[in-house]
C-alpha cells in the first residue's frame, strides 16, 4: 500500500506487571514503516483472530488510542500485534495476539 505508519520494536522480558508473565517492552526509538500490497491483517474476536482489511485493522488501532471505550465486545484495545515484514521491510502481514 506504500501507506506509512508509526511503530516502536519490542523485546520480550520474562517477569513484570502481569503476576510475573512475560512481557513486551518497547526498544530502540519509534520508527516509520510502510505496508507491501497485499498487506494482511487480522484482529481478535474474543481469543480468536479474525482476518479484517487492513484499513479496518488501521481504524480499529486508531479508535483503540483516541477512544478505548467505543470499541465493544468481542473486539478489545489489546495492543500486542505479530508483525511479519518483507526484505524491504515492509509490513506483509500484521494480527491482533490473544493474551489472557
Amino acid at each position: 500500500m506504500g501507506r506509512p505508519a508509526g511503530h516502536q520494536d519490542t523485546t520480550f522480558a520474562c517477569g513484570g506487571p502481569n503476576d510475573g508473565d512475560g512481557h513486551f517492552e518497547p526498544a530502540g526509538a519509534p520508527k516509520t514503516f510502510t505496508f507491501a500490497a497485499g498487506a494482511t491483517a487480522a484482529l481478535l474476536s474474543g481469543a480468536e483472530q479474525t482476518t479484517v482489511p487492513l484499513a479496518d485493522l488501521l481504524q480499529h488501532i486508531q479508535s483503540c488510542k483516541s477512544d478505548p471505550g467505543s470499541v465493544k465486545a468481542p473486539r478489545t484495545c489489546g495492543s500486542e500485534y505479530l508483525v511479519k515484514v518483507d526484505a524491504s521491510g515492509a509490513i506483509t502481514a500484521i494480527g491482533q495476539r490473544y493474551r489472557p
